[in-house]
């Protein structure tokens, strides 16, 4: 897709849910910031396990290393016969990944109705 196809499907979009790796969309001039420059209607979701600012912006992170950090992969052998021989554990599934994917998709929402009291993304 051209970047001047991608600019005007955004002009009339009202979301854009991301989670590409940051310092690439920064490089392209797709930044979170320079979208909602650009688009200020434009509610963007920018997905990021780094966050989107600080010294980790930028770095890659997995399911995995969420759930780790998170908490969830050390609760987890509590459940085996010795937790001490097992811990930490990766519990089924990609939890980290849903939970992300379903507060993103609140977040979009809230974005929508702050948008419609301030008329901003």
């Amino acid at each position: 897709m051209s970047r001047a196809l991608a600019f005007a499907l955004l002009a009339e979009a009202d979301i854009l849910v991301m989670d590409q790796h940051l310092p690439t969309v920064d490089a392209l001039g797709l930044s979170p910031e320079s979208l909602s420059e650009r688009f200020p209607q434009l509610i963007v979701v920018a997905i990021s396990l780094a966050g989107l600012a600080g010294e980790a912006r930028g770095r890659r992170y997995s399911d995995l290393v969420a759930m780790a950090a998170g908490g969830i992969a050390y609760s987890t052998p509590a459940r085996v016969p010795d937790p001490e021989q097992y811990s930490p554990l990766k519990p089924g599934g990609y939890q980290a990944d849903y939970s992300c994917g379903l507060n993103a998709a609140n977040a979009a929402l809230l974005g929508l109705q702050l948008r419609r009291r301030t008329g901003k993304g």
